[in-house]
């Protein structure tokens, strides 16, 4: 004969339950929901019942050893030591496929698409479009030629002038008539005393490096 289990009711809904059990199924739910699990190291609440959280977890992982070598799961019996390297600058890569790191494909690419001539002709255009846009006025960086009041001598009427005196000296320093070399446009009458004789060829010498700097000068 089997024995009868003896009926108890339940601690908070007094409905009749087995003798095996304090609560019925539906109280036990609500008490486990009810319970808050937290972590060991930083006190953060978790959804399951766990020591750690994952954070925490990796942190303590590392720190015994467990993902060190033959212990980690990504481990491929030392295969990832014999990575290959680069054909261009012998770096290391990360994968046994490659041959080229990322800077130097990307390099070849470029270079295979300049010699097809569609290619050549349409990017031509695009650049010249962007830099007209970029030209005077329609600079993001203009400031209304500011520059050229600053630096008068960064013009291009400057750098005309300077020509034109080299070209009619015969590129020649008329103190020393040594050819070529490091030479410099020396204006005879100076260049704040005179503003009006800055752009005039007959105010203008050319001069050598050594025999510009002459007198009260400290060479380089």
């Amino acid at each position: 004969m089997k024995k009868k289990l003896k009926q108890i009711k339940c601690k908070v809904c007094s409905k009749k339950i087995n003798n095996n059990s304090i609560w019925c199924i539906k109280c036990w739910y609500k008490q486990i929901k009810a319970k808050v699990y937290r972590c060991k190291d930083c006190n953060k609440n978790l959804h399951h019942k766990s020591i750690r959280c994952q954070r925490c977890y990796h942190k303590w992982a590392i720190k015994i050893g467990l993902r060190r070598g033959n212990k980690n799961g990504a481990f491929k019996r030392g295969n990832c030591i014999n990575f290959p390297k680069c054909i261009d600058c012998n770096k290391q890569l990360s994968s046994y496929t490659a041959k080229r790191c990322r800077k130097h494909q990307i390099s070849l690419m470029n270079k295979n698409r300049w010699k097809d001539k569609k290619f050549r002709i349409k990017m031509k255009k695009i650049l010249s479009q962007k830099a007209k846009k970029r030209i005077g006025n329609l600079n993001s960086n203009w400031k209304k030629g500011k520059t050229q009041k600053l630096r008068p001598r960064l013009t291009t009427k400057y750098k005309i002038w300077r020509t034109t005196v080299f070209k009619r000296d015969n590129y020649t320093c008329q103190k020393c008539e040594r050819r070529g070399g490091k030479l410099e446009a020396h204006h005879i009458k100076s260049w704040i005393s005179y503003p009006k004789l800055r752009f005039i060829i007959s105010n203008g010498i050319t001069y050598c490096y050594k025999c510009h700097h002459q007198k009260g000068y400290k060479l380089k």
